[in-house]
Formats: structure tokens, sequence, C-alpha cells
């Protein structure tokens, strides 16, 4: 899909296409796109690339526990972190527990 700057009312209201997964990046914060599967289930994800060059996707949380905001603030947490030069999808310490000792 195109990228767009997602709002709440797309991210509520965006609809399953069956039997496919289709990706929805944002405009507004690189890298944070919303994963729509087949059956509905909808989850943040947060598309890098490491020093070396290795493409990765972490999962940052399931919508709609974890709304836009949210989304992009953590989003923006783990892209400093990438620019330091760290690879978050390998360092344990993936969930949003641990990177502000509460759960988002």
């Amino acid at each position: 899909m195109a990228a767009r700057q997602l709002t709440d009312r797309f991210c509520e209201s965006v609809k399953p296409i069956e039997g496919r997964q289709v990706a929805y990046p944002d405009t507004k914060s690189r890298g944070l796109e919303l994963r729509v599967s087949g059956d509905g289930k909808k989850a943040w994800y947060f598309l890098y690339r490491t020093r070396d060059g290795a493409q990765r996707r972490l999962k940052v949380g399931d919508f709609p526990t974890l709304d836009l905001k949210r989304a992009r603030d953590l989003t923006d947490v783990r892209r400093g972190e990438v620019a330091a030069g760290a690879d978050p999808a390998s360092d344990g310490s993936t969930s949003p527990i641990n990177m502000y000792g509460h759960n988002f």
C-alpha cells in the first residue's frame, strides 16, 4: 500500500481483505506501519535497517491496545536506538514494558 499519514479514525475503520495481510505505512512516523491480517487482527510494526544493511521488522504492539500516538512514540524511541547502532529486534527488550517500566 502507498504510505499515508495514519489517523485514529482510519486505524479504527480499516477493513481486512480476506486471505491477505495488508500493511499501511505511516508518513508521519518513518518506519511505522499498521498491518491488518485477513482475519481482522491489527498490529503495529517498525521497519528499519541495521548498520550492516539487514532489514528488520519489529512488532511494536497490537491495535487497539496500543493507540496510534503511543505507537508513534515507541517507534520514535526505537528509531533513536537504531541511529545509535542498536538492533532492537535482537536486544531482548522489545516489549513496551521493558521500555518504560509499565505496560502500554
